[in-house]
């Protein structure tokens, strides 16, 4: 019965992959098979199942061997130490270690990130700042270019 069922979900994903204009899987009883490989849905089903198995497994295994307890939700943030009554949760600076660890690395990285967009930045202000330089008769240089263009353009090619 499960083949039947997989058979018939692959069939179904197969129905609306053609309706989009893909190619036909060729769905057999057990998978997929194509030229590049099969894929056997009913062995991923129990690899999948015993992986499962033997994780519950070894999971009650030890809680069995270490003795573990529930552990309620309010103690759950600091096992084993003492909690100050004036915080909720011990770990208000509980990153501490590891900021210190990447602070400089996170610092020069974001510093080349920043000089990298300021230069890119500065860039294009150069290049904007060449185009509009104030002078007037650049600007009538750019009228005139334009007019050019918006004549001769349609004599060569007739793009509208």
């Amino acid at each position: 019965m499960r083949n039947g069922f997989y058979n018939s979900l692959l069939k179904v994903v197969n129905a609306i992959g053609t309706s989009f204009g893909l190619k036909s899987l060729n769905v057999s009883l057990w998978g997929i098979a194509s030229d590049t490989g099969t894929l056997n849905t009913i062995n991923i089903f129990f690899a999948v199942l015993v992986i499962g198995l033997v994780v519950w497994i070894v999971s009650n295994i030890s809680q069995k061997q270490v003795g573990a307890m529930r552990i309620p939700q309010h103690n759950s943030y600091a096992p084993g130490t003492y909690v100050p009554t004036d915080k909720y949760h011990y770990t208000v600076e509980l990153y501490n270690p590891f900021s210190r660890m990447i602070r400089d690395y996170l610092r020069d990285f974001v510093d080349a990130s920043y000089y990298w967009i300021a230069e890119q930045g500065r860039t294009v202000c150069d290049t904007v700042r060449r185009v509009y330089t104030g002078d007037v008769g650049n600007y009538v240089d750019y009228i005139v270019f334009l007019l050019a263009l918006l004549v001769f353009v349609p004599m060569v090619w007739n793009p509208w």
